[in-house]
């Protein structure tokens, strides 16, 4: 489940924005999972 989530959070970002930061990537992940929980 986590796996498809990650899948439609990479589809839904740019593909330019994942290469200048991913960073920004891994704090998308990090919030939608506090805001989850």
């Amino acid at each position: 489940m986590i796996y498809t989530e990650h899948q439609l959070l990479v589809s839904a970002i740019p593909r330019h924005k994942i290469n200048n930061d991913p960073r920004g990537l891994f704090k998308v992940v990090i919030n939608n999972e506090n805001n989850m929980i």
